[in-house]
């Protein structure tokens, strides 16, 4: 509906244009007048013509002098029903007094652009509308009526109230887009730039004309810097509707690119003989950086700049379908910073969201470009070594431990350092899921940390002792379930006095109850309370 707005817009302008040309051209020859008034007439009737928007004339004083078919389409009025008649037959009651201020303001010579308002249709149903006006001028200039267009704008209204919240950054991005026009002959010469396209383009309308439209509008693809076919071209030549691709770029005389969408649409007479084109364009950079934007942040994490974690299971998933079709094998890492919380509680947020920009600066350097590392969450890190063997990876594994712990950061005169616990997985065309494969470096790496912190464990399918641990997020789940079954008891640990003082205290102590009545020390789930905000 916006581009079909947009195109609309462009044919307005076009049309008021055309007429001020009409009634201000003053060339030397009569005949050559009379020549250039029919053929500009004969446009402008073109245009009109095959206008969805009620175009409508009118005398200073309020009577309506001509009605086109898109009048008769959005006000259901033939028209022979309104020619002659009062403009304020269309008015509800409570709007009448626009009609004065509209004429008032024309008289001054001011134009009135997309005003939207309500008008009465000859049903007698109430429809929006967006309302332009402009001054109609006799050859001496002086204001001798009023051209009016209309746009039926109810429907387009009602799906932008039921969408605003949806559509809102959509909204405010294409109100600040303009549309240039450019109309060409058949010999695919410029005839006319409104001035919206004089300034993409950076050409004055007189320099403009009569210069090849492929001069003028000079458009590349984006990607490929080359080239691209005019569009005016393909749609004189094939006498048809003609547009370009979303990557189109024009460069502007100054040098100015500009990433614009558009197209063209053949101009034909009655007779439907086409006898030029026109090309409606709008400038559409701010949109696509927009886009650019937005899917630059689905994809990345905001603080780090590193892939995120959705982003690193569509790759994942890919590589496990290129070790399934070809028999290849990747590395899988989890990392997990140790003393994290630390520096974060002690030396605030901010310096915690320093280190972990810097460790994923000294993460990424140990890898090459076709690499993946991402940022899972919190202080918790992954990476995608593909086609890369259990050597090379190990190798990459401990570089990166030996370089995290030998970083260091500092905070009011203290210098804090941290390790890294990585658990590394490697695999082929013998797993079936991304999740097996997440979840078994995950217990990897857990395994590294209950090792002793700051090293590598290496995930073997026959190794079962990894798998009762299944890492922190395993054992939070199962925290969870415990509270809600009751599955927490309590010891006391007698503290005798030393002498022979009276009285008796205790150390409380917590366990844990497994699914299967097996108790659980404070070592194994602790932790995973801790990072999980289940310690309280």
């Amino acid at each position: 509906i916006d581009q079909k707005r947009n195109k609309l817009n462009a044919f307005q302008k076009t049309m008021l244009k055309g007429l001020a040309d009409i009634t201000s051209q003053a060339l030397v020859n009569r005949e050559q007048i009379m020549h250039e008034l029919e053929c500009n007439a004969n446009k402008l009737a073109t245009i009109v013509s095959s206008s969805s928007d009620a175009i409508i004339s009118k005398s200073i004083d309020g009577f309506i002098t001509s009605w086109n078919k898109g009048a008769e389409a959005v006000f259901g009025y033939t028209a022979k029903e309104m020619i002659g008649r009062p403009v304020l037959c269309l008015f509800p009651k409570d709007r009448e007094q626009e009609e004065v201020d509209f004429v008032e303001k024309i008289k001054n010579d001011t134009r009135i652009e997309h005003f939207e308002t309500q008008r009465v249709t000859k049903s007698g149903a109430l429809i929006d509308v967006s309302v332009s006006l402009s001054p109609i001028k006799n050859a001496s200039g002086e204001i001798i009526g009023i051209a009016k267009i209309a746009r039926d704008i109810t429907a387009e209204k009602q799906i932008k109230n039921e969408l605003a919240n949806q559509h809102e950054r959509l909204r405010v991005t294409m109100q600040s887009i303009g549309d240039a026009v450019i109309t060409a002959d058949l010999n695919g010469a410029v005839e006319y730039l409104n001035p919206v396209a004089e300034s993409l383009t950076g050409w004055q309308l007189d320099e403009a004309k009569g210069v090849p439209v492929d001069i003028v509008f000079n458009i590349i693809n984006e990607a490929t810097r080359e080239p691209c076919i005019n569009p005016v071209s393909i749609c004189i030549n094939e006498r048809k509707p003609a547009g370009l691709a979303h990557n189109t770029v024009l460069i502007s005389k100054n040098g100015k690119e500009y990433g614009i969408e558009d197209s063209a649409t053949p101009i034909r007479d009655e007779n439907n003989n086409t006898f030029g084109a026109v090309l409606v364009f709008h400038d559409v950079t701010a949109q696509r950086k927009m886009a650019t934007e937005m899917a630059y942040r689905a994809t990345h994490d905001a603080l780090t700049g590193l892939f995120n974690r959705s982003e690193f299971e569509n790759r994942l998933k890919r590589s496990l379908t290129t070790s399934q079709e070809h028999h290849c094998e990747h590395a899988l890492m989890f990392i997990d910073l140790d003393q994290f919380k630390i520096i974060n509680d002690t030396c605030g947020h901010a310096a915690g969201d320093r280190l972990l920009k810097e460790i994923s600066h000294i993460m990424q350097s140990h890898l090459r470009a076709s690499d993946t590392l991402c940022r899972l969450g919190g202080d918790e890190f992954a990476i995608l070594l593909e086609k890369c063997q259990l050597e090379a990876a190990m190798r990459v594994a401990e570089n990166i431990c030996k370089s995290v712990e030998a970083y260091r950061i500092s905070h009011e005169k203290q210098r804090f350092s941290v390790s890294a616990s990585i658990g590394l997985l490697i695999f082929n065309q013998k797993w079936r899921s991304i999740e097996q494969l997440m979840q078994s470096a995950d217990a990897a790496c857990y395994a590294a940390k209950e090792s002793g912190r700051n090293r590598v464990q290496l995930y073997y399918d026959a190794d079962f002792s990894l798998e009762p641990r299944k890492g922190e997020s395993y054992w939070a789940s199962r925290i969870t379930q415990a509270l809600e079954e009751d599955r927490f008891i309590l010891y006391g640990q007698r503290i005798m006095p030393s002498t022979n003082n009276h009285g008796m205290k205790c150390e409380v102590l917590l366990r844990m109850i497994d699914e299967h009545g097996a108790m659980v020390g404070p070592n194994t789930f602790l932790p995973a309370a801790e990072k999980f905000h289940l310690i309280s």
